[in-house]
């Protein structure tokens, strides 16, 4: 481990977590229009993530941003928050709630920095937080959308099943979203030959966004 890029992703993970507590701050603000706030702001990041990704393929890895390496990249993230939830469920069948917390706090803790560390390798450090911000925001939206499908919440047959038709919804349109900022097969070889130390148009540049 680099100690150095550990740092640089620790520091994009506290930037990040202080981006939407000031957004979530600037809501307050405004209690009748705060989803309003929230979507503006996440699609926001969204769309810079977009583009920021979409400039990296276009500039054969000179430019841009990285915000799912792989599809392992996408399973990890999407662990974070699934793997403790089958955890305190499974600890809540066994009565052993306090123990399924703190085992689902710990594997959060450690996959979300060991995410981070991977990420900061292939960003620049001004890039973090919009990286972190998406591709979290998007595992855990999708594995929330995934258990009110399974096991949708609601007082009657009729809330649950307005809440599993709409988190389906949004499965719907989360899905395609996660594909597009996964790397194509020609970003895949980019990455995978940089760590090979093959030469390839843009290697100069991914090697500077890995010091």
């Amino acid at each position: 481990m680099d100690i150095k890029t550990f740092f640089k992703a620790l520091a994009g993970l506290i930037v990040s977590l202080m981006t939407v507590a000031a957004i979530i701050k600037i809501a307050s603000f405004l209690p009748e229009y705060s989803i309003f706030v929230y979507l503006l702001a996440w699609a926001s990041v969204i769309i810079i993530a977009y583009s920021g990704a979409n400039k990296f393929k276009e500039s054969d890895g000179e430019d841009g941003m990285v915000i799912y390496t792989d599809y392992h990249d996408v399973f990890k993230c999407l662990s974070v928050a699934g793997v403790p939830a089958a955890l305190y469920m499974i600890g809540l069948y066994f009565g052993q709630e306090k123990g399924a917390l703190l085992f689902s706090s710990l594997y959060a803790a450690t996959m979300t920095l060991h995410v981070c560390y991977l990420s900061a390798k292939m960003n620049k450090f001004s890039d973090l937080p919009v990286v972190f911000i998406t591709k979290f925001s998007i595992s855990i939206i999708w594995i929330i959308s995934v258990i009110q499908i399974l096991d949708p919440a609601g007082k009657n047959a009729s809330q649950r099943r307005t809440n599993r038709a709409t988190a389906t919804m949004v499965l719907f349109f989360l899905t395609p979203l996660l594909n597009m900022f996964v790397l194509s097969d020609e970003g895949k070889e980019l990455v995978r030959n940089r760590f090979k130390g093959r030469r390839f148009s843009g290697a100069g540049a991914i090697r500077n966004k890995l010091k």
